[in-house]
């Protein structure tokens, strides 16, 4: 999980982490098992992939030079160990997670030895961290499912506006990410907003709340 929650006054709010884990394993593949590795691979099963995303693993690549396969991930989820646990084994198994069949029928150990694991995680040397440009302040609205009062007057704005509608936006204008702000205090869109980001990587905060009565004063009410 990504997400940073701003401003929510309503019960707890724990941080999450927004940084992302990579990942980058070697593998030595037998030269008979080239081919039927590169078709296997040309064409993922949907399932595949589709389960790869549910353990939060983004921006995936294998590349292939004289017989070593080297991989790369980013992970962008709380528990790296217990999402690689949740999958399947024979995905886990597979050369390079996305082959059906296990590791085995294709690889061999890795090029440096083997210590149980197939694939050998890589130490990291250097990083170029990529520049984030975050757009503060963004909002959506589906006129469908709840009314903005407030756009009554104003023609332009007097219609549902998606972050499926946005997404482009950002990219066009090398926005990485940006910040969902409620437009009206309703407590019921907080959960909505929180669910948005959630599927939503480019959503990196919330700003939203939900409606408490005022606090008590310690010292009673004034006479």
């Amino acid at each position: 999980m990504r997400l940073a929650r701003i401003g929510d006054t309503g019960g707890e709010c724990p941080e999450q982490p927004l940084s992302v884990q990579r990942f980058a394993s070697v593998i030595r593949l037998r030269p008979e098992k080239e081919a039927e590795y590169r078709v296997l691979h040309a064409d993922a099963w949907p399932g595949v992939l589709a389960k790869l995303r549910e353990v939060h693993i983004r921006n995936y690549s294998i590349y292939l030079r004289d017989g070593i396969l080297f991989s790369y991930l980013e992970y962008d989820g709380d528990d790296y160990d217990a999402d690689m646990a949740a999958m399947p084994r024979t995905l886990r198994q597979s050369a390079g997670g996305s082959s059906p069949i296990p590791a085995s029928s294709l690889s061999t150990a890795p090029p440096t030895g083997s210590d149980g694991r197939r694939w050998r995680r890589c130490s990291t040397l250097t990083e170029l961290q990529p520049e984030v440009r975050i757009d503060a302040h963004h909002h959506v609205w589906d006129l469908a499912v709840r009314d903005q009062p407030w756009t009554a007057d104003i023609p332009a704005l007097r219609r549902t506006f998606t972050f499926e509608e946005l997404r482009p936006q950002l990219a066009d204008a090398g926005i990485s990410a940006t910040v969902l702000v409620q437009t009206i205090t309703v407590a019921e869109e907080t959960p909505e907003f929180l669910a948005l980001a959630e599927e939503s990587p480019e959503i990196r905060g919330v700003v939203a709340g939900s409606i408490s009565p005022p606090p008590t004063s310690p010292i009673g009410s004034p006479s």
